[in-house]
């Protein structure tokens, strides 16, 4: 009974061990919140995809521009298990707001963003 116990736990933590979010199906991208989000310009920011690296999912979201090759770097190391042939995202857009980057999804082309409305 001792035996199975211990084996138990042992198989327990191998599970909790093993089960990040940096790999399988439901991998996440890493949290915009650990990127330089600050900007004083739209040309201050960056877009990036936020949505599971293995699934077809089309979130932006944005970083600091000297943060995007970061992010992407980071992203780019969770492991899928399968690849997925998706297609293409919508035009998307990043901006400076309040002095945080922001993103947006644009149905067709994305417009010129009218500078008095930041």
């Amino acid at each position: 009974m001792r035996a199975l116990a211990i084996g138990f736990v042992a198989l327990t933590v191998i599970a909790i061990a093993c089960s990040d979010d940096t790999s399988g199906e439901n991998a996440k991208s890493p949290s915009l919140t650990d990127y330089d989000q600050t900007c004083t310009k739209d040309e201050d920011c960056a877009r990036v995809y936020t949505g599971s690296p293995c699934g077809c999912s089309c979130d932006v979201g944005s970083v600091n521009q000297k943060d995007q090759s970061r992010y992407v770097a980071d992203r780019r190391k969770v492991q899928c298990d399968r690849v997925v042939d998706c297609g293409a995202c919508q035009e998307a857009r990043a901006f400076c707001t309040s002095g945080k980057c922001a993103a947006e999804n644009c149905p067709g082309t994305c417009p010129a963003k009218d500078a008095s409305t930041d």
